[in-house]
């Protein structure tokens, strides 16, 4: 949808794929009411992290046979979630080392209907996926204030957001707990 007719990586590398900035080049004018966090906060969190709301993540996806015979794929159950981890993609492009993380249905035994160990390389991809949510608002509870985010780990991806199943894939977006900005003093 975003693309320019060239096959890439992801999404995230095509070259003219849209951009906050690309409508929203006056935040950081100094007329601009918030331009000041807006400039702190520049390479460092996607746009995202301050302006997206929760949406909605996927938990394991399989296949399998019902009582009939007939072939059937179910998703685990999904929920409502605001994550933000790691960038896995950083790049010149994508500097920014905090952004949104969605969980996607992937599962180790998502493909042992058709070939047991299917997905054997399973481990090398993350299951909690950068995300740029379309649900964007000016305001959202974790830029109320500086502190709705800063300090508070429960925005913030941690190794016990984690199934063991999965600590390996994800090792790369999860946040060290010393990542975490601290609470702001006034």
């Amino acid at each position: 949808m975003h693309g320019d007719g060239k096959d890439y990586q992801n999404r995230y590398e095509v070259q003219n794929g849209p951009q906050c900035l690309n409508c929203h080049q006056k935040i950081f004018d100094t007329g601009s009411v918030n331009a000041r966090q807006h400039w702190i906060h520049k390479g460092q969190v996607s746009c995202q992290v301050c302006h997206a709301m929760p949406y909605k993540n996927c938990r394991g996806c399989h296949v399998g046979r019902d009582k009939k015979g007939l072939k059937f794929y179910k998703t685990g159950s999904s929920f409502m979630d605001f994550k933000i981890g790691l960038n896995p993609l950083r790049s010149p492009k994508r500097p920014e080392k905090f952004v949104t993380v969605r969980r996607v249905p992937a599962d180790p035994g998502i493909f042992d209907f058709y070939v047991k160990d299917g997905l054997s390389n399973f481990n090398t991809l993350p299951v909690w996926k950068l995300a740029t949510p379309h649900n964007i608002r000016k305001q959202t509870p974790q830029n109320i204030t500086c502190n709705a985010c800063h300090g508070n780990q429960k925005l913030f991806l941690l190794k016990k957001d984690i199934q063991p199943l999965y600590a390996i894939a994800n090792r790369d977006v999860v946040v060290p707990p010393g990542l975490i900005p601290p609470k702001r003093t006034p």
